[in-house]
């Protein structure tokens, strides 16, 4: 399964529960967080403990969607750069080329 996002609003404590399921050490549920605290709130503080390594882990982990986001976006837009010199050249050959009598002409 896909790792969630942290920058998206729907995602953002299923991104704080599974940080804290992989990265701070534990043996029961509630060594990840208190039982009225928030996984956001959990891992806000889990953060001000971290080392440097560990954030910088995280913060790539974030990384992978930004650049996939990026490609992604790359692509449409050559997509769309393709399909309108492509819609360019086809008027210019209609334009250049004579035109062949319509059915209606021809009868």
């Amino acid at each position: 399964p896909a790792l969630p996002r942290r920058d998206t609003p729907a995602s953002i404590e299923k991104h704080a529960r599974l940080m804290l399921i992989l990265f701070k050490p534990w043996r029961h549920a509630s060594d990840l967080r208190h039982s009225e605290q928030s996984w956001s709130s959990a891992y806000q503080q889990f953060l001000e403990t971290c080392t440097p390594d560990l954030n910088e882990c995280i913060d790539n982990m974030q990384l992978l969607h930004e650049c996939r986001d990026n490609r992604d976006a790359h692509y449409a837009q050559k997509i769309e750069s393709v399909g309108r010199r492509l819609y360019r050249e086809n008027r210019l050959e209609n334009d250049l080329l004579p035109h062949s009598p319509s059915l209606s002409e021809s009868a």
